[in-house]
């Protein structure tokens, strides 16, 4: 069968949200009077898990109740900075306009909070909220594949006409997690030695050659 849908994540793949996120963190650890500060390569190599574990992997070594004051501080900074700098990866619109001339169906499926994934979609595409998904208690966390499911079948596709397109292990484990073809890309959160390590196979450098599974 030939591609009609495709599920995107978004952090690292639609959007490099990596400031924003990283500005938050820095600002949750000087409300809390630590020293410590992340760069943004710190805080990208603990980020594809949603908030939850960002923070737990910023504190590895403190207990469950200073870690939900911790989301808390981050949360209250990131509600009013989630798009302060965040923008689409060069190339990502220009794919997304010609996906959508060819009558290709987009969802997302992100572990950043629902809230904070619809938001961003609204503010940087036009895309069908019915197939937009962040994290959701009842859809749990990526790699668990509810959400991605639960995309294709108000898509009204069969897996096999859908592409799963992610920058991390995660992405990669959920997409095969829903039975999918996977595609991950190298412009995103992830290097290529560690999605080789993990056993991707399938991995396009830049938002266009995503069109060569598709044609």
């Amino acid at each position: 069968m030939s591609i009609k849908g495709v599920i995107f994540d978004l952090d690292g793949t639609l959007l490099d949200t990596i400031a924003d996120l990283n500005n938050s963190v820095n600002y949750t650890f000087e409300e809390l009077g630590l020293d410590t500060r992340f760069s943004e390569e710190d805080t990208k190599a603990r980020v594809g898990n949603g908030i939850k574990k960002l923070i737990a992997r910023c504190y590895p070594d403190k207990d469950e109740e200073f870690l939900e004051k911790a989301r808390a501080v981050f949360r209250k900074h990131y509600d009013i900075h989630f798009n302060d700098y965040t923008k689409p990866y060069d190339g990502i619109y220009e794919l997304i306009s010609i996906l959508k001339e060819m009558g290709i169906k987009i969802g997302v499926n992100s572990n950043k909070y629902d809230v904070y994934t619809k938001q961003l979609i609204q503010k940087h595409f036009e895309f069908n909220s019915d197939w937009v998904f962040g994290q959701v208690e009842e859809l749990g966390v990526k790699p668990d594949p509810r959400a991605a499911n639960l995309i294709i079948e108000r898509m009204g596709l069969d897996k096999s006409e859908v592409l799963y397109v992610g920058d991390t292990l995660v992405d990669y484990q959920t997409g095969k997690n829903a039975g999918l073809k996977v595609i991950n890309v190298l412009w995103g959160f992830r290097s290529l030695e560690e999605l080789r390590e993990g056993g991707v196979e399938e991995i396009i450098e830049k938002p266009l050659d995503l069109l060569k599974y598709i044609d």
